[in-house]
């Protein structure tokens, strides 16, 4: 079975994938 280490980075690369599909989906907010 996988490490925690290994599933840790699993979790981490699908969180900034779907960091990069929500920006893409979402246009930026104005900066202040």
């Amino acid at each position: 079975s996988p490490s925690p280490d290994g599933k840790r980075i699993a979790f981490s690369r699908a969180q900034l994938a779907g960091a990069e599909v929500w920006v893409m989906e979402n246009p930026p907010l104005p900066a202040k």
